[in-house]
C-alpha cells in the first residue's frame, strides 16, 4: 500500500467530516491501526478541527464540556483498537460533525451579528457628523458675527472717524458713512435701510465740485462694508436703481452732506 498516496486521496478528510460509507469508514480505521503515517495525519486533522470548533464556539454549559470529551476519549480509544475485524464494529457517531456544525452556525450567526453592529455604528456615525457639520456652521456664524461686531465697534468709537448720515426726509431711515482720513478708509453702514423691491438694488454716490460719481452698487447681506475713501466729497447718497446699477442716479433715497 502506498500510504503517501492514501493519505493525498482525500480520504482521511472524507472520514473526519463523516463523508463515508460504513464500509469505507472501517476500511479507515484498520488503515490507522496498520500504518502509524495514516494515524498520525488522521489525529491532526482531528485536532485541527476541534482547535477551530473550540476557537469559534459559544461556552458550553455546566457538565457539557466533559461530556463531549467523553465521547472524543472513546472515538481515539475505537481507532487504536487492534482487533477491529474480530468484533462487531460498533455504531459511533462522530463528534466531530456535530462541532463542526455548531462552528459553521456560530459563524453565521456572528456574521449577521457584526453586519447589524456594523450598520448601527454607520448610521451613528452618520447622526453625529450631521450633528457636527451643523454645529460647525453655527459657530462659524457667530464667528462671523463676532468680527463683524468688533470691526463695526472700533469704527464706531475711533474718535478720528468723521460720520456722515445720509437720510430720507421725513422719514427715520438712515445711512451712514464713517471715514478716517489717517488712514484714508470708510465703512458704509446700512443696517437700518430696508430691503430693495425686486429687481431694484442700492446704489452708493459721492459729489464734490461735479456730477454725481458711482462708488458701486451694494446689497444687504453685508450690513457694513467697506468703501472707498473719497477725500474731495462734499455729498454722499444713496440711490435705489435696476439691479446692475447706472451711469446717473435716476432714484436718490438718502442723502447728507460731509
Amino acid at each position: 500500500m502506498n500510504v503517501q498516496e492514501y493519505i493525498s486521496s482525500g480520504i482521511l478528510e472524507q472520514y473526519v467530516l463523516n463523508g463515508l460509507s460504513k464500509q469505507e469508514r472501517l476500511e479507515v480505521k484498520q488503515n490507522a491501526a496498520r500504518y502509524p503515517e495514516i494515524r498520525a495525519e488522521l489525529d491532526a486533522l482531528e485536532d485541527a478541527l476541534m482547535q477551530y470548533a473550540q476557537a469559534n464556539a459559544i461556552p458550553l454549559r455546566a457538565g457539557q464540556s466533559e461530556s463531549i470529551l467523553g465521547k472524543i476519549d472513546a472515538l481515539q480509544s475505537d481507532l487504536t483498537t487492534s482487533s477491529l475485524t474480530s468484533k462487531k464494529e460498533k455504531t459511533t457517531y462522530s463528534i466531530l460533525p456535530i462541532l463542526m456544525g455548531v462552528a459553521l452556525a456560530i459563524l453565521g450567526g456572528f456574521a449577521v451579528y457584526l453586519n447589524q453592529q456594523n450598520q448601527k455604528t454607520q448610521a451613528a456615525l452618520e447622526q453625529t457628523q450631521q450633528a457636527l457639520a451643523q454645529q460647525q456652521a453655527t459657530c462659524d456664524s457667530l464667528s462671523s458675527r463676532i468680527t463683524f461686531l468688533e470691526e463695526k465697534l472700533a469704527v464706531l468709537t475711533n474718535p478720528d472717524n468723521a460720520t456722515t448720515i445720509m437720510r430720507q426726509e421725513n422719514s427715520p431711515v438712515y445711512a451712514a458713512i464713517h471715514r478716517n482720513a489717517a488712514d484714508e478708509i470708510a465703512y458704509l453702514d446700512v443696517s437700518q435701510l430696508p430691503p430693495p423691491p425686486a429687481g431694484k438694488q442700492y446704489q452708493l454716490w459721492f459729489i464734490d465740485t461735479s456730477a454725481p460719481e458711482s462708488m458701486g452698487v451694494f446689497d444687504l447681506a453685508d450690513a457694513f462694508i467697506e468703501v472707498d475713501y473719497v477725500a474731495a466729497a462734499t455729498i454722499f447718497a444713496i440711490s435705489l436703481e435696476d439691479e446692475g446699477g447706472s451711469a446717473v442716479p435716476t432714484d436718490i433715497r438718502y442723502l447728507g452732506e460731509v
